[in-house]
Parts: C-alpha cells; structure tokens; sequence
C-alpha cells in the first residue's frame, strides 16, 4: 500500500529478508544504544525480530529508505479451557526526521488490517501513551503489579534450590508445570524461553525437583547485581524457599506481578513488596467470538512482552 504524506511517498509493506539487518540496527539505535543498554533486540527478542518471523514485521519505506516498522509475534493463549490467537504488537518506530507525519498511525492501522485478514482473536501491546492507542480502538486494561522486594531474614533448606541459565533448560518441564499451575498464559515454545526482557543481560531459572518437597520454578532476569522477578511457577509450600533463595542472591530484586493473583497477594501480606500498578497494557478485541468481559483475569507476564 502507498499513501501520500505531504511531499513524501510511503509504501507500507511486510519487510523483505534482505531488509531485517538494517532494520535492527535501526532499532538497537532507537531502543538500546541512545538508552545506554546493552544486548541487540535480535538477542533480546529472538521469537520476533527473525527471519522466522519475518511476515510479521511491517516497514514504512520512503525513497527506498526505511522510515518506520511495527512487529508482531503471534502466540496461542490458553485461557478457561479455549484456546484462542493473540497477537503481540511492539517495537514500533519512526525515523526522527519522519515523525510527525502520520507514520506510525499508518503502521498501526495496517497492522490491525492483518490481525482481521488472519483471524487473529486479540491484539495486545505495552506503552506509556495510551492516547495514540485509544484513538484507534485499544482499550487500557492491565492488571500487571511492579514492587522492590525488601531484604528477606527467614532461614529456609535452600540446597534443594538449583540455579540455572534458563536457556539450558528442560522446555518440557517448565510448560508441564506451567499448564498445570496457570490456567490463564501464553502458550511458549523454545525460542520463547530465549528471551531476555530489557534490561536483563540473562534470565535464570531457581527451580525445585524433588519427590519430597514437590517441584516448581522461578524465573528471574540479572543485570550488573540487580534481579528482575517475572514468573513463580510452584505450590505455596515452595513459595518461600524459593523467594528466599533469589532474594539472597541479588543486591536489588524488582519484581512483576499480577493483580489479584495468590503469589502477589502472599508477598503483600508478608510485606515482602509493596505493589504498584502498571498501566501500560492494551488490549484490541478483533474476532467476534471475543465476548465484551474477555479481559476479566487476563494478564501477559512481563516475561512475554515485545
């Protein structure tokens, strides 16, 4: 498709394998070097920004020259025993000399476009300005929590605790639990536990396997000393083994969670954390058998944000 900006022609498109390099590379200038982060979003984000994934990222092009792109990474959600399509919107760009032309509402009106052409369920994205959103149709609705964990003095057996890179892990494993434990979550694959959400320079895995105490895991991204807690995955009875051990070893530990959920609820009353809402997560309802209260319960841990 081409529009008329001013002056300027822009062809929004799907991007072409020999256009991904470039494109990252204006997006590492964007999102990681001008914020003095470390880590490619290709290295960060290997589940999207790849030549797998490639029908999913769109470009804004002018004079051959890219200006703007939007990526997608399409996910099976399992929530009240359905199964339904989402659909992940994010890093979405336009070149400084380009803003303020229309651009970036273009990218987002054609990407909305596609969910409807492949009967995708839902959409959803992050940001801190709702408003460019809202005007095309995204409803603010998030139940995600972010709290600092205060020094923890309770003694526990933490021999039982194992740390791992959570890229060397068991895929099988960690979903068996996860599909018995979470009845509402994004279904992940492989690629997807190589993921390392911003800032993070590696995400670990604290895990219990054990006949005698059970079996359950944390995922916890690091940086320079500094954890990010995003996922606790474990019976109750585990709880506390397994928060102490992570808390033992960070300096700092940040910590996601999710509104009404037991665990988050468990650190509040045991003044473990003391929550904050996010406010950043937006959902688009696009398929018809999506009924008005879809959203009651649902939350995207930050773990599986794009």
């Amino acid at each position: 498709m081409r529009l008329k900006l001013g002056v300027m022609k822009v062809e929004i498109r799907g991007c072409k394998a020999t256009e991904l390099t470039g494109l990252i590379e204006h997006l590492d200038h964007e999102f990681v070097r001008s914020k003095q982060r470390s880590l490619s979003l290709c290295k960060r984000f290997p589940n999207t920004l790849s030549l797998d994934n490639i029908e999913q990222i769109w470009v804004a092009v002018s004079g051959g020259v890219l200006c703007g792109s939007v990526s997608m990474r399409m996910f099976e959600w399992s929530a009240e025993e359905h199964s339904w399509r989402g659909a992940m919107v994010g890093m979405v760009w336009v070149d400084s000399k380009h803003r303020g032309r229309g651009i970036g509402s273009k990218l987002l009106s054609s990407v909305v476009e596609l969910l409807h052409e492949r009967e995708v369920d839902f959409g959803i994205l992050w940001t801190g300005n709702p408003s460019f959103y809202e005007r095309a149709g995204w409803v603010l609705h998030d139940r995600g929590l972010f709290g600092q964990a205060g020094k923890s003095s309770a003694s526990q057996r933490l021999d039982i605790v194992s740390c791992w890179p959570l890229a060397s892990g068991d895929v099988g494993w960690l979903e068996r639990l996860r599909a018995n434990s979470l009845p509402v979550r994004v279904v992940r694959n492989a690629r997807d536990y190589r993921a390392i959400p911003i800032p993070a320079v590696q995400v670990l895995c604290f895990s219990v396997q054990s006949h005698d105490d059970g079996e359950g895991f944390a995922l916890v991204g690091e940086q320079d000393g500094i954890g990010y807690f995003y996922e606790m995955v474990a019976p109750p009875s585990l709880w506390a083994t397994i928060w102490i051990a992570v808390t033992k070893r960070f300096g700092q530990l940040l910590v996601n969670g999710q509104a009404g959920a037991p665990f988050a609820q468990w650190l509040a009353e045991n003044g473990l954390v003391v929550w904050q809402p996010q406010n950043k997560a937006m959902w688009l309802r696009i398929s018809a058998r999506m009924g008005s209260p879809f959203l009651n319960g649902w939350h995207v841990p930050y773990f599986d944000w794009i």
